[in-house]
């Protein structure tokens, strides 16, 4: 079982996980518990939670954000949000809404009292009635891309307000499609409340953005890939093999086409072909995930943790 508690820096968390970690190891016989820095468990869970029953990771509650809520859901069973930053917790809850992790506030008696085993043996209900909720809750959710979500595009090298794709668009919308542009960040890229509805999203950026730190959160979310470049025969070779391998259709065009002086027809009927076959794609493939292998936690129940229920992990 894993569980995030966040604070406001990571420092008091850091304190509550390694006494509670202490206290079940010396008072529980049943259970084994260890503690470790959010980041270092999300980058390596197995190697983090090694034999042990229950990981407490600590950290700032800033690190639960859109962009980084799948991460959240595939591994975390809980996160539970100290005293000081509950103020936090109803945003938290909606960016994990779409996942099954229970987000709950720590109540400040058991947070305040730094004694490990007297907050632990209060902690245990808490805990015993998370597991349960989130049992019921895992039957309803997955930790997935949602199945009805527009198109979305992340276009690199090409400025939103050039006259040749404006003319696109224009057309575009005169077919019923309605486009929202956008300029592209992580964050951004995971907004679920756009300003207009829309059945086209298309995100603008630099080839820059597209780094290898946060690609696969990118890819979680993109429908597909426009790169615009002088050389587009040799354009993003290093990238091409991610790409296929995360299933992200990639249209590599011409910069030369969005020159005033270029024939925009030309242009348009790249654009549509494109747009055609990533919406056939994301058709066929709703609600999937196709992204290389991460280290991600599925768990099944059995009736022995804290006397009642028991969390047997398997990672994978």
């Amino acid at each position: 079982m894993f569980i995030f508690v966040g604070c406001a820096g990571g420092g008091t968390s850091s304190m509550f996980c390694q006494r509670i970690a202490k206290a079940i190891n010396a008072t529980d016989p049943n259970l084994t518990a260890t503690f470790g820095g959010v980041n270092e468990v999300l980058a390596d869970p197995i190697a983090c939670i090694g034999d042990h029953d229950l990981m407490f990771a600590y950290g700032s509650i800033d690190v639960v954000r859109g962009y980084s809520a799948f991460d959240f859901g595939q591994l975390f069973d809980a996160i539970l949000v100290a005293p000081q930053v509950k103020y936090l917790t109803v945003t938290k809850q909606k960016i994990m809404a779409n996942y099954p992790t229970i987000v709950e506030d720590i109540p400040s008696e058991i947070f305040g009292k730094m004694n490990g085993e007297v907050a632990f043996e209060e902690l245990r209900g808490e805990l015993i009635m998370l597991d349960l909720l989130r049992g019921y809750q895992s039957s309803l959710q997955t930790a997935s891309k949602n199945a009805d979500k527009d198109i979305e595009i992340l276009v690199l090298n090409a400025d939103h307000r050039n006259q040749q794709l404006a003319k696109v668009f224009a057309n575009w919308q005169r077919y019923g499609i309605r486009v929202l542009t956008e300029t592209y960040t992580l964050e951004g890229l995971y907004q679920f409340d756009p300003p207009a509805d829309f059945e086209l999203r298309l995100l603008f950026g630099a080839t820059m953005q597209l780094n290898q730190q946060d690609f696969v959160r990118i890819s979680r979310r993109i429908d597909g890939l426009i790169v615009f470049s002088e050389t587009p025969k040799t354009a993003f070779r290093d990238w091409r093999q991610q790409l296929d391998d995360a299933d992200i259709p990639t249209a590599i065009l011409d910069a030369r086409m969005l020159e005033k002086r270029a024939d925009v027809t030309q242009l348009s009927a790249k654009l549509t072909d494109f747009i055609q076959t990533v919406e056939f794609q994301a058709e066929a493939t709703a609600g999937q995930i196709r992204l290389p292998k991460l280290q991600t936690k599925k768990a099944k129940k059995q009736h022995t943790l804290f006397g009642i229920i028991s969390w047997n992990s398997t990672i994978k």
